[in-house]
């Protein structure tokens, strides 16, 4: 993507995103401004402590912050994907414990 593209891409995503200040609204209206602009899917998840107030401290695990399913937004050909429930906690695979069977 050139760097004007870049910029128009960028400012029209601007005029989508963050119309209020109720974080779950943007979360949804950042989701479905990626799909299909950006993504044929998306999930947006925030970690647990910016949902409690605080500053982005990470709980949980080193490896595994606890996070939580804030909007989802897919084309209609991947409407099958079970992403996880909006408003539950979200689980991520830590790459870093795969069994790797070596």
């Amino acid at each position: 993507m050139s760097g004007t593209r870049r910029l128009e891409w960028l400012s029209a995503a601007g005029d989508h995103i963050g119309t209020t200040l109720d974080l779950d609204r943007t979360a949804q209206e950042l989701a479905d401004y990626v799909v299909p602009n950006l993504a044929d899917a998306t999930a947006v998840d925030l970690l647990e402590s910016i949902l409690t107030g605080g500053e982005g401290e990470r709980s949980g695990s080193a490896r595994a912050p606890l996070t939580r399913a804030m909007a989802v937004a897919q084309i209609s050909r991947l409407q099958h994907l079970e992403p996880d429930p909006v408003g539950e906690r979200a689980f991520h695979l830590d790459r870093g414990h795969l069994d790797t069977g070596s």
